[in-house]
Parts: structure tokens; sequence; C-alpha cells
């Protein structure tokens, strides 16, 4: 009896030694391939450098800092849609302390509107803003103007002024126009019209927008429709839209909904959500970013996405989530794929993997690549570009369509 008790007793703290060791096991696995190189805290914000060690080194910059004491706001270049520029540009107009930059874009020359076919890295096309528009991919929402939409479930953060909503998860947004009784249903907002039949543009276009299909242009003042026409011949053709409405495109010239001048019609915008009980929380967010994917929801790690190079292959990488303790974090992973042409950086897996290490119970992916920037107190922290901007066989910091901003 006595060498069974002792054997028990044995047992129970040879279990006991066995978890204590697994935890300290599984606490140094998580930090052991992240080397500190600087550290500072100013203002109640958190400011660290490290090294990934098992990736070649690459630079990891990151921020935390709680959403009370700031203020966290989405930039859009010059309040239009049509438009870019730098992280850099936008933080000090701003008058932020820390910034980085936000969603996916799609690059059109301003003349044309045409998608440029991709960079060439022995021009200056990657290096100045002004000669193209970066239109958000999908959905990008900045206090009541809608300048993307995306009508399929996407991967979506979103967060109000005073810091107490953020939100992750995948969210779709569909345009509705109220007319003559009905809801007219359509998916595209605020894109070109060369690969789609019904668009409407709404006043955050800084220009008229080119027309190179053939269709009705139905120009909306004050919700009534001021002006129908029929465009037959539509090249050189130039759609306006006024400061106080919209304007409907469609390739429908029959007019099969019957617009009359002088009615009245009304634009909304419906978003609809994969978890129901976000429902509410979306409809009050003011800001909302699409990135691509989510990757922690509720302190899950999401694991459903391709296995495309774009989540498995190593690039930079921008991401933010709130943390744990409800701080808010930025983080930016270096790559430089850019300029050697190697896989430097982090792939999908690995970012979540050091999102959910740092804490963070919802995380999502935003714009990589060139894109990525960290910016603090004047400085870009995270790359250094070349003092010369006519030197375009060096890469300078790239224009974005729109930045978060702490103020």
């Amino acid at each position: 009896m006595k060498n069974k008790k002792t054997f028990k007793i044995g047992l129970f703290f040879f279990i006991i030694i066995y978890f204590i060791q697994g935890c300290i096991s599984n606490n140094i696995n998580k930090i052991d391939y992240l080397k500190k190189v600087n550290e500072f805290s100013e203002n109640n914000m958190k400011i660290i450098h490290e090294k990934f060690l098992e990736k070649n080194e690459i630079d990891i910059f990151s921020a935390e800092f709680p959403s009370s004491k700031f203020s966290i706001e989405l930039v859009k270049s010059f309040d239009k849609i049509d438009s870019s520029d730098r992280v850099s540009n936008l933080a000090k107009q701003k008058n932020a302390i820390l910034a980085i930059n936000g969603g996916f874009f799609s690059i059109h020359e301003h003349k044309k509107g045409i998608k440029l076919p991709g960079y060439n890295l022995n021009t200056c096309y990657p290096n100045i803003y002004s000669p193209y528009s970066a239109l958000p991919s999908r959905i990008l929402k900045i206090n009541e103007k809608w300048y993307g939409s995306f009508s399929e479930f996407n991967s979506s953060v979103g967060w109000d002024k005073d810091g107490k909503n953020f939100v992750v998860g995948k969210i779709s947004s569909f345009p509705i126009l109220k007319y003559n009784g009905q809801n007219i249903p359509f998916l595209v907002l605020n894109k070109y019209v060369e690969n789609f039949n019904f668009v409407v543009f709404t006043s955050v276009w800084s220009r008229p927008v080119p027309l190179n299909k053939k269709g009705l242009v139905i120009t909306v003042k004050k919700n009534k429709i001021s002006k129908i026409e029929k465009v037959i011949k539509p090249r050189g053709n130039l759609i306006n839209i006024p400061n106080n409405g919209f304007v409907i495109y469609t390739s429908d010239i029959e007019n099969k909904y019957n617009f009359e001048k002088g009615k009245e019609i009304i634009l909304n915008m419906n978003i609809h959500s994969e978890s129901n009980e976000d429902i509410r929380k979306w409809n009050n967010v003011d800001y909302i970013l699409s990135g691509v994917p989510y990757l922690i929801k509720n302190g899950i790690i999401n694991t459903d996405y391709s296995d495309s190079s774009f989540f498995i292959n190593a690039h930079a990488r921008t991401a933010i989530c709130k943390l744990k303790n409800k701080n808010i974090l930025f983080l930016v992973a270096n790559g430089s794929d850019e300029v050697t042409g190697k896989s430097i950086g982090l792939g999908i897996p690995d970012l979540t993997k050091l999102m959910m290490d740092k804490g963070c119970t919802d995380a999502i992916n935003l714009d990589g690549g060139h894109s990525s920037v960290f910016y603090f107190k004047g400085k870009v922290l995270n790359r250094t570009f070349p003092a010369d901007e006519e030197d375009c066989f060096k890469l300078h910091e790239r224009a974005v369509s729109d930045v978060i901003v702490v103020k």
C-alpha cells in the first residue's frame, strides 16, 4: 500500500513538473524566433523593432497603443478616389504620430482610365503619384463616404472614431438604388466601366470619368434625376459627377428601369456579414477597410485561404490587430523581393503565427509588398528611400490609395 501511495505521489509530481516544463517550453517557442533590436515607449505608445530569425532576419516593426488614448483615422489621399499619395505625406498632413499603409488597390492612368500593365523599375511609375489613380480594390468606407464596395464576402476590418468598436470578419457590401417603388441592386460602385454593365459613380471623384462603352448616363442631383443621356459613340466621352449627387451608367440603352427626369432616386449601401451578431457593429463603424485574408477572429486562427503564391510565398506584410489587453497593434514585416527578385518577407502562415504570439485576438492582413510602410514621428522606419526624387532606377516610397493614421 505504501509503495502504491508513493508511486501515485511521484506520478502526480511528475505530471505537474512535465506540465510546467511544457508551458515554459511553449513560451520559449513563441519568442525564440524573434530577436529584439530596439524598444521604446512614448506617450502610451510602445514601438518595437525586431528581427524574425527564421526568415533571413527580416525586420519587424510594431506599435502597440490603447485606442482610448489616441485617434485612429482612415485617410484617402486628397479625400478623392482618383488619387494616390505616400504614407509619409499623408501622415505629415494629418500631424500623425504613427501611420501605416491601408488596403489593396488597383492603379489606373488618369487620362485613359486604363489599368497599367505592371511596374517597370526602369521608370518612375512606382515612385511618383501624379500619373495615376489608386482605386480601392474592394470595400473602403471613410465616415459617411463609400469609395469602394464588393458584393462577395471578403475579409475586412472596421472601427469607430472613439476606438471602442473594433471588428474583424468577412462582409459584403451591396449598393442599392431605390427608384419608382423598387430596389435596384447592382454590384459595382466607383469602378471604370470597361468591364461592367451597371456602375454608379459618387462625388468622391475629383475629375470626370472616361466612358468607353455605349449606354445610358443618368445624372442625379439632390436625389432627383436631372439628366438622361444616351451615348452611342463613347470615344472621348467623359462622365461629370455632381458634388451634390451621383451618376448611373448602364449599358441598357433601352432603359428597362424606365428612368425619368425629375423622379426621385436614392442610393443606399447594405452590409451583409457572415456573422449575424456582427451586423450591428459593422453598421455603426466610421471606417471599413478590406484586407486579404483576416488572420485571427475571436482568438481563432483563420486557415480558410488558398495555397496561391500570394498567401504562401514570402512578401513584405502590413497587419493590424486588437490585442487581448484591448490595445491596438500595427505591424509591418519587411520584404525586398521588389528589388532583388528574392522571396524575402513572410507568408500568411508565418504572419498569422507572429500576430497570435503577439497576443492578437482579431487581426487582418492589409496591402503589402512595396506598399508596406511603417511611419513614426516624421520618419519611415522600415525602409530607407533615396533622397533624389528624379532617380528612377531606385525604389522610392510608393504612393498608395489610403492610410491609417494615429494622432
